[in-house]
Order: C-alpha cells, then sequence, then structure tokens
C-alpha cells in the first residue's frame, strides 16, 4: 500500500509536469525546435555515447522532442535496440515518428499517466533525459521523476542526464530575469540544479553515482532574436508567457537590445554550464 500511494503521488506530479510544460507549444515552435536544436542534440550524443549502450538493451527518452537523439541511435544501432520517447507534445512527436517510421523498435508516448503507467518494473536497460530535467516545476517535482525513473530501470540499468548547471551563468537567462525583475513583475526562472542538489537528489533515489561533471558549452546566435526564437521553441513557447501580453513586447525589445552588445564577429556569444551525469540502478 505504501508503495502505491507514492507511485501514485510521483504520477501526479509528472502529469501536472507534463501538462503545464507543453501547454502553449505549436506545430511551428515544433518544426523550429527540430531545425535549430543542434546545441542540444550535440549534448545528447555526447551524453548516450558514454551510457555503454548495447545490443539488445531497452532505452527511454525522457522528454524525446522532435526524435533527433532517437533518430541517431536508430542510426548506430539499427533494431537490434529498442527505444521508447517519452514527450508532452503531440507536435514534437509527429515530427519524431516521421524520423523512424520504417523501425518497428521504436515507439512513442505523449506523457500522459495513463502511458507512463505502462512502464513496468525494471523494464529498461538504458534511461537517458537530455536538456530535459530544468523543465519539470519544483525540486519535489524532480525528486519523484528520479524515484519513478530508478524503479523502471533494470537492476544495474543506468540513467544518463545533461542539464543546464544552476551555478553558471547564462547570457539570456540572466538579462530575461534583469529585464522582467526591472518592470516590476516576477521572473518565473526554469527549475535549474545545481551539482551538489543534483547529487544529492539521485542519491536519496537510490542511484549510484558513477560520474556527475561540469562543463562549458559556448553557442553563437546570429542576432538577439536569433536567441529569443531559439528559447521559444525549446521552451515550448512557455519563454515569457508569465509576462503581461501588452508587456511582452517591449520586454522583448529591451532584452533584444541588451544581448546586441555582446555581439562579436561569430555573433552574440552565449556560454552555458552544464551538468552531465552518469548514474546507475544498484544490481542485485
Amino acid at each position: 500500500m505504501q508503495k502505491e500511494k507514492l507511485q501514485n503521488c510521483i504520477q501526479e506530479v509528472l502529469n501536472h509536469m507534463t501538462e503545464s510544460v507543453a501547454r502553449f507549444d505549436t506545430p511551428v515552435l515544433a518544426e523550429r525546435y527540430d531545425q535549430i536544436s543542434d546545441s542540444q542534440f550535440n549534448n545528447g550524443v555526447q551524453l548516450v555515447q558514454e551510457l555503454g549502450i548495447k545490443r539488445g538493451d531497452r532505452v527511454l527518452d525522457v522528454g524525446c522532442g522532435t526524435g533527433r537523439l532517437i533518430e541517431y541511435l536508430i542510426n548506430t544501432f539499427g533494431e537490434s535496440i529498442e527505444i521508447v520517447g517519452l514527450e508532452p507534445s503531440e507536435h514534437r512527436i509527429k515530427i519524431a515518428q516521421q524520423k523512424v517510421a520504417a523501425f518497428p523498435n521504436v515507439t512513442f508516448k505523449p506523457g500522459s499517466d495513463r502511458d507512463l503507467r505502462d512502464f513496468a518494473d525494471n523494464k529498461f536497460d538504458i534511461v537517458y533525459i537530455n536538456s530535459v530535467f530544468h523543465h519539470i516545476q519544483s525540486t519535489a517535482a524532480q525528486a519523484a521523476a528520479l524515484v519513478y525513473i530508478h524503479r523502471i530501470l533494470k537492476p544495474g540499468g543506468k540513467l544518463g542526464l545533461s542539464d543546464p548547471d544552476k551555478e553558471a551563468p547564462g547570457l539570456l537567462r540572466d538579462i530575461t530575469r534583469e529585464v522582467v525583475e526591472s518592470h516590476g513583475l516576477h521572473y518565473a526562472e526554469e527549475r535549474l540544479v545545481s551539482p551538489k542538489n543534483l547529487r544529492s537528489l539521485l542519491i536519496s533515489s537510490g542511484f549510484d553515482i558513477v560520474k556527475i561533471d561540469q562543463v562549458t558549452k559556448t553557442r553563437y546566435y546570429p542576432t538577439p532574436q536569433d536567441a529569443l526564437s531559439f528559447s521559444e521553441a525549446s521552451n515550448f513557447g512557455n519563454y515569457l508567457s508569465d509576462v503581461p501580453e501588452n508587456k511582452r513586447d517591449r520586454i522583448k525589445a529591451e532584452i533584444r537590445e541588451r544581448l546586441s552588445k555582446h555581439t562579436t564577429d561569430k555573433g552574440i556569444e552565449h556560454v552555458l554550464g552544464r551538468i552531465v551525469v552518469v548514474a546507475q540502478k544498484k544490481a542485485r
């Protein structure tokens, strides 16, 4: 009974995450993300390469987006592995399905309670979460998600996680906060984690930590508007969604103006710290 109550609690949290994250997404944003998400894709490739995926493995991609990483895995392993892509946006799932339609070993599920309940205990060899963890809306929800993932991993199975580092500066994030707060408004910051906090969450969820690294990535946006467009697409249209509509254009203009001061020969330089984690469920 205690286990059932815990799983029901976890499910309620994840349902809330699914509804809140994807509610502003559109086909246009999903297509744009598919075209401009090279940085997330490259981070994801590095992550999955560290997980030691092998023939016969069952793999879960949490927040698979438009399926670029799944396509990469299919190009690498073909039909020798089974992949499930879990994604809250129906628009992004449609794009992902088109990429791997010829492969029966790939399935996609919306992030609903019905579909999450389909995942049995000890089902997956590998679960990875790439540039998604910060979309979960609270520390309690993040902890619940890790407990849930621990349950569905097989003994000895691995979790890979790559996400922005709370302790590192982020140009667009910092400028957005400054501008929004200068208008007397609350800035609804993403739920970023530090390496220390993430380590604590993982250990309390039952994981052994194989590695947890802090890395720095540099991204260049051709123009300030490109930076805003990237953020809108990668955040399902939630970027500045909490700002009153009658103030949104003015705030965006001020953000673009501040970003323009960081122009280099390569474009708007955006240095972003990331946390890269490999953790493992204890073998029996």
